[in-house]
This record gives C-alpha cells, structure tokens and sequence, in this order.
C-alpha cells in the first residue's frame, strides 16, 4: 500500500535533509551541513551522508542560513551523492 508521508519523506530520514525544485528555476535544500563549491554552473553542498550536486546555468545563492539554502538559475540536473540518484529535468 502506498503510504505517502513514509514515501515523500523517506530521503529526509535517510539522509537528514531534503529539497524541492520550483519550476527549473529555484531549489530549497533543508538540512544542508556546509557549502563546499559556488560557480555559474555547479554548487555543491555538503550533507549528513553526503553532497548534493546542483548543476545549471546561471545558477547563484539567493538566500542561505543555518539549515536552509534557496539557489537560484536555470536547474538541470541535481546529483545526490548520499544515495547515488540522479534527478534530471525533464
């Protein structure tokens, strides 16, 4: 059966964080530990079990604070390291 909170939120357990897309153009990544890498085209963030890899254009950090972080530009491709998943932009 499916259960939807344990299925929407199982990555937050694993991996202690999570994040949303908006529309391509803005993520917001809950939970982050540290910021290793901004450029135009990859930031990388430093998570419990690992990192998250957000590639794009244009891409800068609109807002960030203790335990969350809102990236902006155009999003193509977010590699999450503490899992091995990729999650491409269709």
């Amino acid at each position: 059966m499916f259960d939807f909170f344990n299925d929407m939120f199982g990555e937050t357990r694993n991996c202690f964080f999570r994040y949303q897309v908006n529309s391509g153009k803005e993520i917001v990544v809950e939970g982050y530990k540290n910021l290793l890498l901004v450029s135009d085209e990859k930031i990388v963030l430093k998570v419990k079990n690992g990192e998250i890899n957000i590639l794009g254009c244009n891409l800068c950090v609109k807002e960030f604070s203790a335990q969350t972080i809102v990236v902006k530009g155009e999003i193509h491709c977010i590699e999450n390291c503490c899992k091995g998943e990729i999650d491409e932009k269709k």
